[in-house]
């Protein structure tokens, strides 16, 4: 897939600059080699998501987070009020701002009020990280699905795949309960941006676009 989609690179139009920043983000997401956690931090920056632009105006405006270690150092303020430990609850009333800049809240960890008190106290900076990069991984997985370009990352997948030699099987089971197997394309194949995890394990899944027919 990634020998498919660089090749793809030499027939955009290096004049369109819109062109250029989706197949860079697409490019991005098939490089395996890419931590999942510092990718995810590195697309948010590249496309301003609204959760990435109010973490950064929330703490330090000219610190680079395209890192896990940049992440780190302002999520360092954040959990560390005058050089002492902020309550628990203040930081989590300071991510829900920073992941509901778009107008949904992202990421917000379910166990908000039973296991993350303790979760918490264990390691105040890599829990509120780790919660971060979840909700920033949902903001951007929002801004592709449903933000202004997201019919133009549908055709650029959809172009990408027509130049795939390959197919996929389906295995099904039929009216009669007989298992049936289907060949399918790849260029005959729908594509959806997909990126799910856990709060606490936010690199554990890489997010790209997956099959949905």
């Amino acid at each position: 897939m990634k020998e498919i989609i660089d090749a793809y690179g030499d027939t955009i139009d290096q004049n369109d600059l819109k062109a250029k920043s989706r197949y860079a983000t697409i490019q991005k997401l098939a490089d395996s080699n890419r931590s999942v956690i510092n990718l995810i931090l590195e697309l948010c920056t590249d496309l301003q998501t609204p959760e990435m632009v109010q973490l950064k105006a929330d703490t330090i405006p000219a610190q680079e987070i395209n890192t896990l270690e940049g992440l780190k150092k302002v999520v360092d303020i954040i959990v560390n009020t005058n050089g002492k430990p902020t309550p628990y609850k203040d930081v989590i009333e300071r991510c829900k701002k920073i992941l509901s800049a778009s107008g949904k809240t992202y990421g917000m960890p379910r166990d908000i009020a039973s296991a993350g008190p303790k979760k918490y106290e264990r390691d105040p900076l890599i829990y509120t990280a780790y919660m971060l990069t979840y909700g920033l991984g949902k903001g951007l997985e929002n801004q592709i699905i449903n933000g202004v370009d997201k019919d133009s990352y549908a055709e650029t997948i959809q172009d990408i795949m027509k130049n795939m030699s390959a197919s996929v099987g389906f295995i099904g089971v039929n009216a009669n309960g007989i298992i049936e197997l289907k060949v399918k394309k790849f260029s005959d194949l729908n594509f959806k941006f997909d990126y799910h995890a856990y709060t606490s394990n936010p690199g554990n899944n890489r997010p790209g676009f997956a099959i949905i027919n």
